[in-house]
């Protein structure tokens, strides 16, 4: 059961001349874009290596976690070590609900990775993720296009990728962008981020992007499988029993060149999947919005600002929200009950179907 740290000590001193960038180097970088880039004091020129980037990190951390030991292999690793990174951009704003941070990766003169994080662990950063239930695009989306824009002022070829969000902005930069932009887009590498409305999978830029966007998903996904795809989906095997632990890509097995996969997914992603588009389907644009506005408007009385201090804040945070509920105007409360009745009524018609493929 190999995952990306046995991958670095296969491929770790192979540059990219002698093994080609494949999907796993696109998910490490993935990954690396959560990095407190901006706390990098190599990075404040705007350009530095990505060794000596990692390695000021992981000298900072107290703790060892598994970013602190990727950070520390990607110091020594020969493959990834002198790459150069450039134009990192970080964007926090709770007013306008954004958070939108992007590094671009020099893989060598002519071809760039360019690489967008994923929601972080802010309130506002998850905020801005649920919005895309009803907003296309979020703030995040719309800076992602523009990165790109800027990025190509420059010549040669890209390949974007990213992690959870960070996926869908990848995607979306590259189907919204100009058709001689989209023509240097070698590939798009979506690791577990959700997918978008009708709107989007229906514009001419994602047709002709699509066929060169790969996403990647763990078997018991659920944060990829939000909203709607229409390209091709990989299964990858993890380590991890629970679905919401599959996300983190720590956990996902790989091979030499590539990722183990699997299948298909399995039940219970197929359940949540189907009930939690049927849910969607049964509720309009304006009434998400009411009821996400109304919860996170609820959880800013905690006056947290992470998940972390809202886990340690859990009771409080209930409270507000159910105190919230009881001043809940009456199109609110209908919003509230109409979502409630309608995931019930989703769950309760899945349910047979997952305990039928259970036994």
């Amino acid at each position: 059961m190999a995952n990306l740290f046995d991958y670095l000590l296969w491929r770790g001193d192979l540059p990219f001349s002698a093994v080609a960038f494949n999907e796993v180097d696109g998910m490490i970088l993935a990954r690396f874009a959560y990095a407190d880039l901006e706390n990098a004091e190599p990075l404040r020129c705007n350009e530095a290596t990505l060794g000596a980037v990692a390695q000021a990190l992981a000298e900072k951390r107290t703790q060892e976690t598994d970013d602190t030991a990727l950070l520390r292999a990607l110091a020594n690793s020969e493959r990834f070590r002198d790459l150069r990174l450039c134009d990192y951009e970080n964007r926090f704003d709770a007013e306008t609900q954004t958070q939108f941070s992007a590094v671009t990766v020099r893989l060598t003169q002519a071809l760039s990775y360019l690489a967008f994080r994923g929601t972080d662990t802010t309130l506002v950063g998850w905020k801005e993720s649920f919005n895309m239930a009803f907003l296309c695009p979020v703030p995040s989306q719309r800076a992602a296009a523009d990165y790109l824009a800027r990025a190509a002022e420059k010549p040669g070829r890209f390949l974007l990728g990213g992690h959870s969000k960070g996926g869908n902005l990848a995607v979306y930069a590259a189907a919204v962008c100009p058709p001689e932009v989209r023509e240097r887009i070698e590939a798009v590498y979506n690791y577990d981020g959700p997918g978008f409305e009708a709107s989007v999978l229906q514009s001419a830029g994602y047709r002709a992007i699509v066929p060169r966007v790969h996403t990647f998903v763990p078997q018991s996904s659920i944060v990829g499988m939000l909203l709607e795809h229409e390209e091709n989906i990989t299964v990858v095997r993890s380590t991890q029993t629970n679905g919401i632990q599959q996300h983190d890509v720590c956990s996902w097995e790989v091979l030499p060149r590539g990722f183990l996969c699997a299948e298909e997914r399995t039940s219970s992603s197929r359940f949540i999947d189907a009930t939690v588009s049927a849910w969607l389907d049964g509720i309009d644009h304006a009434q998400r919005k009411r009821v996400i506005d109304t919860v996170y408007a609820a959880l800013e009385q905690t006056h947290a600002q992470t998940l972390q201090e809202l886990g340690e804040n859990r009771f409080a945070a209930l409270k507000a929200v159910l105190r919230a509920a009881r001043h809940f105007d009456d199109e609110t409360k209908n919003a509230v009950t109409q979502t409630l009745r309608l995931l019930m009524r989703s769950v309760q018609k899945e349910l047979p179907t997952l305990r039928r493929k259970n036994n």
